[in-house]
């Protein structure tokens, strides 16, 4: 599949335009696949299919076929087969898939790798990872590494690598990972997005004077030769804002790239989207130059 001229999908060998009829389908863990027999996996695509859908986005696509280590991510071998063999079944009936490379997996393993010394509870650390990837160099090879092994894995039952199966049409870089709602929200996220807050704007400034003069006045102890300045609350406190808007958009952009660069160079066409959740103006943005938009 690919977006066509006048900006529809269409078939790379037809040419024609297609519209997709989809729906949601949560594997929140592998037990969910798993815990059915093949026969009512079968049974589950075929209702699928007579009901209309052409389209199934398998949601916890990550949780499906992964377990969490204190090293980190693992294949759950029952688990994939499960998603292997339902997948295929859904492909002989003419369902395409939609995915997510994270939506509910933790990655604390990669969280303590990429910020040592910091405490990390056993909550839901998504959203730190989640931000942390648009930042950190370490973070966003773990994240890298786990989408490569998916795209790489080749299903037995297809015969097909998922980067090589035209039935997987479109996949999220995350979910629901916009920055202007992970990095400002809580406590931890800030802090831990501070320093490169502060590198950006060095760079881009030079220095605390010239920041001064740029946004007109800093609050007291501001100084950015130290990395105090702080990020504003919200993306429309001015000035201040106006810079973090275009910087979380440069962000996304900037990790959208990465990961279509590493889809690209496996040999996967299928279409890459990200930020699925969603409005503001550092959204607005971001999106503007993905493949495609996905807003739900």
């Amino acid at each position: 599949v690919k977006i066509g001229s006048d900006a529809r999908f269409v078939f790379e060998k037809e040419g024609k335009p297609f519209r997709f009829s989809g729906n949601n389908f949560s594997a929140i863990s592998p037990s969910v696949l798993a815990g059915l027999t093949p026969g009512q996996r079968a049974l589950l695509a075929e209702r699928l299919s007579r009901l209309g859908y052409n389209l199934l986005r398998i949601a916890y696509l990550d949780n499906a076929h992964l377990k969490q280590t204190d090293a980190g991510s693992e294949i759950d071998p029952v688990g994939l087969d499960a998603l292997d063999h339902f997948t295929a079944e859904l492909k002989k009936r003419g369902v395409y898939l939609v995915g997510d490379f994270l939506m509910g997996s933790r990655h604390k393993a990669a969280l303590k790798r990429a910020f040592p010394g910091e405490a990390f509870g056993d909550g839901d650390l998504r959203p730190l990872y989640e931000a942390a990837y648009f930042v950190n160099p370490k973070v966003r090879e773990d994240h890298l590494k786990t989408a490569r092994r998916f795209l790489e894995h080749v299903n037995p039952y297809t015969k097909t690598a998922v980067k090589d199966e035209p039935q997987w049409v479109f996949f999220n870089i995350l979910n629901e990972d916009p920055l202007s709602s992970w990095a400002l929200r809580g406590e931890t996220a800030p802090r831990l997005m501070a320093s490169y807050w502060n590198a950006h704007l060095k760079e881009k400034y030079g220095d605390t004077e010239g920041l001064r003069r740029a946004w007109g006045r800093l609050n007291g102890g501001e100084i950015l030769e130290k990395g105090s300045v702080a990020m504003p609350k919200t993306l429309e406190e001015r000035p201040r804002g106006e810079d973090l808007v275009r910087y979380f958009a440069a962000l996304h952009r900037e990790g959208w790239a990465a990961m279509k660069e590493l889809m690209r160079s496996v040999g996967s066409r299928a279409l890459l989207t990200d930020i699925n959740m969603a409005h503001d103006r550092s959204i607005l943005l971001a999106r503007h130059g993905f493949e495609f938009e996905d807003q739900h």
